[in-house]
């Protein structure tokens, strides 16, 4: 299986079925489904708003519309579509107000464009002081999700579909 690894600012849509990982602290990546044609990609943005034509893939409101608008363009719908939402730590800030840390913000972008395109966010693991590492197999569409804290991590493993909606920690 084919290899991704995924920096700040970057999205794939794999033509074959492939592994695409990456780390996250406030940066947030969104994982899309589609669960009829089973193909997958995923994006890593670090800021909520201000894509310009040349780095538009380092903000949440031109990376997720591009993700989404990649898989419509392939044949996609809507409705065969399920997201996952992953990152959007406050790592290293003991207290910011609630909707303030950059995280947070850029979790809400990504809700905000996934909700105008009527797509479902089957899962979603943002927020709290820690980095996550993820782990996307997008021709079956399972995330794997570790929380590291210095200390202990733990694993989400989520299916696609129905089953997606529940998560183990």
């Amino acid at each position: 299986m084919k290899q991704i690894f995924l920096l700040p600012g970057q999205w794939a849509v794999p033509h074959e079925p492939s592994e695409l990982t990456t780390i996250l602290g406030p940066c947030v990546a969104v994982c899309l489904f589609d669960r009829a044609r089973t193909m997958g990609g995923m994006n890593h943005f670090l800021l909520a708003v201000g894509g310009s034509s040349r780095d538009r893939s380092r903000y949440g409101d031109t990376s997720c519309e591009d993700l989404v608008q990649c898989f419509f363009a392939s044949g996609s719908r809507p409705a065969d579509l399920e997201a996952r939402i992953v990152g959007g730590a406050n790592v290293g800030r003991l207290s910011v107000p609630e909707g303030e840390s950059l995280g947070e913000r850029n979790a809400e972008m990504a809700r905000s464009v996934l909700r105008r395109h009527g797509i479902t966010v089957g899962f979603e693991d943002t927020g709290g002081p820690n980095a996550r590492r993820l782990r996307f197999r997008s021709g079956i569409g399972v995330l794997e999700v570790k929380t590291i804290d210095g200390a202990t991590s733990s694993i989400a493993t989520i299916a696609a579909g129905p089953e997606a909606r529940t998560a183990t920690r």
